[in-house]
């Protein structure tokens, strides 16, 4: 998740880079090198910012696991187990009490399969909520900085058009992109926050898949002392 972060904040450092640079003149005779760059320079910077921006791509969605495989050769090893259990007790007694413990793993194995896929769903959809929620809102500050970065670039050409003095405007413009960074700061703090959550969602579906774990191991080892001492 931090990775969206970082690009955002390189985002913000193009702007505030070029921003000061155009807003420090270096001597008194070259006051006016502000009004005269500031068109070119701010083109430049906002081309840079939106190149930026369309260049980041959706980020990849937490897909299912993949234990179909894992699960078929787990089915294979429990059909060679019953076919060897019947093989050894033949007798009509003994099959019985085999077709009981069937039973009772097949419908035990199937109620913790239900509900460790139920976990790792619910994990996916709200851990890809997150994601998107995360992509969301960091296109929209991008949108927002950049339409602000346009209007205080636009500001300060109107009044170089006018005549003021360029090192106010100079001074100006180095305070609206200074406060345009704490805004954009506070407006992605919110996001330090994702992480958080996919960790939260991480422990939930640990907790719900170790619990449907132990009820089958517990089916298991009741339904395993039932067939011992039935076979006896």
């Amino acid at each position: 998740m931090k990775t969206y972060n970082k690009k955002a904040a390189i985002l913000f450092l193009s702007l505030t880079t070029g921003a000061f640079l155009l807003a420090a003149p270096a001597r008194a005779e070259d006051k006016n090198n502000f009004c005269a760059k500031l068109g070119p320079g701010s083109q430049q910077m906002l081309g840079r910012m939106q190149s930026k921006k369309h260049s980041r791509i959706e980020p990849r969605k937490i897909k299912e696991d993949k234990i179909s495989s894992i699960r078929s050769q787990a089915d294979l090893k429990r059909s060679e187990t019953y076919k060897k259990l019947y093989e050894k007790y033949p007798s009509q007694v003994q099959k019985q009490a085999i077709d009981d413990y069937k039973t009772t793993i097949e419908d035990a194995l199937r109620v913790r399969r239900e509900k460790t896929d139920a976990a790792r769903q619910d994990f996916i959809e709200k851990a890809n909520s997150v994601i998107s929620s995360h992509y969301e809102i960091i296109n929209s500050e991008e949108t927002k900085l950049i339409s602000a970065v346009q209007a205080a670039s636009q500001l300060a050409a109107d009044s170089c058009a006018e005549g003021k003095d360029p090192k106010i405007i100079a001074q100006t413009f180095k305070q609206s992109m200074t406060s345009l960074k704490g805004e954009f700061k506070v407006n992605k703090s919110s996001l330090e926050n994702n992480k958080t959550e996919i960790d939260q969602l991480l422990i939930k579906r640990k907790q719900a898949i170790d619990s449907a774990m132990a009820e089958f191991k517990l089916s298991l080892e009741t339904a395993k002392n039932k067939l011992i001492s039935s076979l006896k």
